[in-house]
């Protein structure tokens, strides 16, 4: 026999092999119950903010821009009153059944560390958030 034939036959030989494991195999049914209407979930109002990391070339010192588009923007420059600001943000959307969304954009001459320190804040209270970067110039 020569070396193509024993192949098919190695391949015959292990398909019969899986349809019997198939086969004995006790397959459980399931159901999947869809979503009825009364189930669907309630649209939440969201309130979207940016936070920058601003780097000051001239200072080597990064900062931090809250920007908010109904209130205007606050700058600083330590991480302990960008986070107070947050706090403060997301319990007035709390209580007013409003979920706050922070959008994370850094410049590409900021430290990673002060992005990952917006990241850990967010983390810690519960905020939602993602990381958007600028758009390159072209």
């Amino acid at each position: 026999m020569n070396k193509g034939g024993l192949l098919i036959r190695l391949i015959d030989v292990a398909m019969i092999i899986l349809f019997g494991f198939i086969i004995i195999s006790r397959l459980k049914m399931s159901e999947i119950e869809l979503p009825s209407t009364a189930q669907q979930a309630t649209v939440v109002e969201r309130h979207i903010v940016k936070v920058k990391v601003i780097r000051d070339n001239a200072t080597k010192i990064d900062r931090y821009e809250f920007i908010d588009n109904s209130n205007g923007s606050v700058s600083v420059k330590q991480p302990e009153e960008l986070e107070s600001i947050l706090v403060g943000q997301y319990e007035t959307d709390r209580n007013a059944d409003v979920q706050l969304v922070v959008l994370i954009e850094p410049e590409r001459e900021s430290m990673i560390q002060h992005t990952v320190d917006v990241l850990d804040m967010c983390t810690k209270h519960g905020i939602p958030k993602n990381i958007t970067y600028e758009s390159p110039k072209l």
